[in-house]
């Protein structure tokens, strides 16, 4: 999948893996059966016997709340990198449910930066984004149960109506 910006962006930014209020924190990454074994449970709730969900700290940032269980602050390096969700590897894509129809959503540049400094919502980034979706499981996943979608939120940007990957 094409990055959408440069690893030097994101550490300019910071705003990953932080959370500013507890609605926030509801918004920390799933993780599914098999992403969570590969992870110290530690840092993870179990949602269902399928999902997981990544625990949140209080942060030591003071321009926020809570940081993710697995973001070391000092450094502001993932300590799962390798073996981060997808939420966290197609951010700042979302895939979001309203109306038991599925959109391909990104995040405003409230929350990502990287949002207005390149058009995600390219022709080529977007397919991308699909095909690495389909590549790993992530639809199938939704459909027997095994991950969810994100309930729309009003700060999400609809991409397009993707129903049709998931039926």
């Amino acid at each position: 999948m094409k990055n959408v910006t440069t690893s030097e962006g994101c550490l300019k930014c910071k705003g990953c893996c932080y959370f500013h209020d507890d609605h926030d924190a509801e918004l920390a990454p799933f993780f599914t059966k098999d992403e969570a074994m590969r992870v110290s449970l530690e840092g993870l709730r179990p949602v269902t016997p399928e999902l997981w969900q990544g625990k949140v700290v209080p942060s030591k940032n003071p321009s926020f709340k809570y940081a993710c269980h697995f973001l070391n602050e000092e450094r502001y390096r993932c300590g799962i990198y390798e073996n981060r969700p997808i939420d966290c590897v197609t951010w700042p894509f979302i895939i979001s449910i309203v109306d038991n129809r599925y959109y391909l959503c990104s995040a405003n540049s409230d929350w990502c930066p990287a949002v207005d400094s390149r058009n995600i919502h390219e022709e080529n980034l977007v397919l991308s984004v699909l095909d690495y979706l389909v590549r790993a499981g992530y639809f199938s996943e939704i459909r027997l149960g095994k991950r969810q979608a994100w309930p729309m939120e009003e700060s999400y940007i609809i991409i397009r109506e993707i129903s049709e990957y998931i039926r």
